[in-house]
């Protein structure tokens, strides 16, 4: 799952910085990327709690 998260945010980063697109639609896209990125980072914090809490039992 997070190979695929950091593929999709590599091409969302490739349609963000894309000139042809209006930049509200590149902002909006970035918003994207970051979100995901985020998620990334939670998930990624989550799963290193549970293996705290797995090696505590």
């Amino acid at each position: 799952m997070y190979n695929r998260s950091s593929e999709i945010i590599k091409q969302l980063n490739r349609l963000a910085n894309d000139r042809s697109l209006p930049m509200q639609a590149r902002n909006k896209i970035n918003d994207a990327a970051r979100h995901i990125r985020e998620l990334q980072h939670r998930l990624k914090e989550a799963m290193h709690l549970n293996e705290e809490y797995m090696v505590d039992e």
